[in-house]
């Protein structure tokens, strides 16, 4: 049994669905931007003076561009984070600007200090909330340190003001009164109150950088999961394989059993595929092989592997079972019937049919993995597995389509299974001295 899918690709696979959420994001959000930036320039009229709306709109037309410009360079085939970091950046400059910088085209009639009373550093929180489209817990975290960059400048700007002030520390040596005054005047920078926003922003930043963390951690462990899962239904009937996925013990532990194997394969396809194009051939293993496969899991049996045109099962792995042999035999029959309905159809179209061989044996065989650390195998060995081989290409000699061991039939406990089966004389195989007692189905 071999790995079909490996780790890496599927982590690859999630990083592409990452990168492909994120771009969703980046165009959900840049709507959200013209939808806010079209409200408020609405708005702006209402609420100022005719001299400054022009500033304002200039503002907010740089949030649109800082909007625009990481989804443009991102459909001109600019890879890599830069492009998201540096507006990030522009944006937490701009915003800054708005909120604690007055507007020169209107006559300051408040104190420039004035501006950090006016709670203005909320709209903050809506950039750093809204990084976490990115599914990036770094650009979510960049997001809160340019706030508190771009808000400490921004603070460090108004108290360029003469008339601004602050004290260090925040002590107040002359008592409380002293603190009211202070925090009264409107000229007054309250340095504690901006070190308090700024941790917020860090918290908010930070916190929505741990979830989001956790969030792809979940999504790369519950796809790891699946991946096994998947895999394991590759081999196993989907009851099985729900079963091995849940729990936690070894698989392929190196242990002895008795199990059912059968063999399935298509006589003559050699013959059949020499004047074959090569997309037909294929199309037909295709068909071949998902017929087969279907009919195994149909049976809760295990498709050890594909041989080409056709296919190795057991019945009773991982775990046997106390009709192991009845599910191989029932999964011989089901091949046939499938089989011959099959080549009606194939007839239908003017192809030529296609003959199966179906072996089945009983016995005791060696489960375990075999290969190194860069391919594993889920393997069965042992004689039982050659025999039930060697009972399939009995088929040919036979001219039938099934032939079973007399050691499967001996197991067997479903009467209407052994219908139709006619024993035949001691078969001859070769690497065993003794003739085995076989039944066919013709």
């Amino acid at each position: 049994m071999k790995p079909t899918t490996s780790a890496p690709v599927a982590i690859d696979r999630i990083q592409l669905a990452f990168a492909a959420e994120e771009a969703e994001g980046q165009r959900l959000f840049l709507r959200v931007r013209l939808v806010l930036v079209a409200i408020t320039a609405i708005w702006l009229p209402i609420i100022t003076q005719w001299q400054g709306v022009l500033y304002w709109w200039l503002l907010l037309s740089l949030f649109i561009a800082f909007g625009y410009g990481p989804y443009k360079l991102r459909r001109r085939g600019v890879t890599g984070r830069w492009p998201a970091y540096l507006f990030a950046a522009l944006d937490m400059l701009l915003l800054t600007l708005i909120v604690l910088v007055p507007n020169p085209l209107q006559e300051l009639t408040i104190p420039a200090a004035l501006f950090l009373r006016f709670s203005g550093e909320h709209a903050y929180y809506i950039f750093i909330a809204a990084a976490v489209f990115s599914y990036a817990p770094r650009l979510v975290m960049w997001n809160g340190v340019m706030a508190v960059v771009a808000y400490s400048a921004g603070v460090a700007l108004l108290l360029q003001d003469p008339a601004a002030y602050a004290i260090v520390g925040g002590v107040f040596n002359d008592g409380p009164d002293a603190y009211l005054r202070a925090f009264a005047d409107p000229n007054y920078v309250d340095l504690g109150g901006v070190a308090q926003r700024n941790l917020f922003f860090l918290l908010v930043a930070g916190t929505l950088a741990f979830a989001l963390k956790r969030f792809r951690r979940l999504v790369y462990r519950s796809a790891e999961a699946e991946r096994a899962r998947s895999n394991l239904a590759r081999y196993f009937s989907p009851a099985i394989a729900d079963t091995l996925a849940a729990r936690d013990e070894a698989l392929a532990e190196p242990r002895s059993q008795d199990v059912a194997v059968l063999f399935a394969d298509a006589v003559g396809f050699t013959a059949f595929a020499a004047n074959k194009p090569p997309r037909e051939v294929m199309a037909t293993l295709r068909d071949l092989n998902s017929l087969l496969a279907d009919s195994v899991f149909a049976e809760r049996g295990t498709l050890d592997k594909y041989l080409g045109d056709g296919i190795m099962a057991t019945f009773g792995t991982p775990e046997t079972a106390a009709d192991d042999a009845d599910r191989a035999l029932a999964c011989g029959r089901r091949i046939i019937e499938r089989c011959t309905a099959w080549n009606a159809e194939r007839q239908a179209r003017g192809e030529a049919p296609l003959r199966i061989g179906v072996g089945v044996h009983f016995g005791s065989v060696t489960l375990g993995d075999t290969g190194d650390v860069n391919r594993m195998e889920y393997a069965v060995i042992g004689d039982t597995v050659n025999v039930a081989s060697r009972i399939e290409h009995l088929t040919r000699e036979l001219d039938c389509s099934l032939v079973v061991s007399d050691a499967l039939l001996a197991r067997v406990g479903t009467p209407a299974l052994k219908e139709n089966l006619v024993q035949r004389p001691p078969q001859n195989l070769r690497g065993r001295d003794e003739p085995i007692m076989v039944w066919s189905l013709n």
